[in-house]
């Protein structure tokens, strides 16, 4: 199954907030890129404090370069390696952050260049903290993959940020992720048919068709036949 390596991945963040809503709905945070092992990179916290609770949010933002897809995309997943956790639940939603096209640096208005109106996977319970957590992708984020040069989501905290939902007590949901290298998160995908490329090929050099992304530098999905076979 062919895979692609995170671009970038960065998490934009609002803390210390009076109220659930001001920290959901703010317009934008305090955004830096995530390089290595990051223990809140996205989460809800809602903490005690003299005068009731205080709301932070951070959001993880993920940019991957999809230009290698030229088929139809018939299954898909993100696996980010898990770092820590703090219980809770969550869950990936489509994202016009950096730019809209990843060609942008993540900046503090990406905080809310999210969509809380689709998701991209069901929202899935648990986080592993030494392991890949897998997000299936639904047929709206294969269908972008595969229309777009770049494939860009949000990790967001489900229970409380997705879910628009106000905790009455102290909540403490926090996950970290480990982006010390590029394939700690990646995209995996399955094309329709195969690998593309001349259908008659299963494989070349040994290397099943599927697991092929370019060939001689040319696009597999681009190529019609290789020693005569279509």
């Amino acid at each position: 199954m062919p895979t692609i390596n995170v671009s970038t991945a960065a998490y934009s963040r609002v803390v210390t907030q009076p109220s659930h809503a001001a920290a959901r709905g703010a317009a934008s945070g305090q955004s830096t890129n995530i390089t290595g092992q990051a223990a809140n990179a996205f989460s809800y916290v809602a903490a005690s404090g003299g005068r009731g609770l205080s709301y932070s949010i951070y959001r993880t933002f993920l940019y991957f370069d999809t230009t290698a897809i030229t088929g139809t995309v018939s299954a898909a997943s993100v696996n980010v390696l898990g770092y820590s956790s703090g219980g809770g639940r969550r869950i990936l939603v489509p994202s016009t952050a950096f730019g809209g096209d990843g060609q942008s640096a993540i900046a503090g208005s990406d905080y809310s260049a999210l969509s809380f109106n689709t998701n991209y996977n069901n929202n899935v319970n648990g986080w592993n903290t030494s392991s890949n957590n897998v997000f299936t992708l639904k047929a709206t984020a294969l269908s972008d993959m595969q229309t777009d040069d770049y494939f860009i989501c949000a990790l967001i905290e489900y229970d409380h940020d997705f879910s628009d939902s106000a905790p009455a007590t102290a909540v403490s949901n926090i996950f970290g992720l480990d982006a010390t290298t590029s394939s700690d998160i990646y995209l995996d995908y399955t094309l329709t048919g195969g690998g593309g490329g001349p259908a008659g090929v299963a494989e070349v050099n040994g290397i099943a068709t599927a697991d092929i992304n370019n060939w001689n530098n040319t696009v597999w999905g681009d190529i019609d036949s290789i020693n005569g076979i279509t």
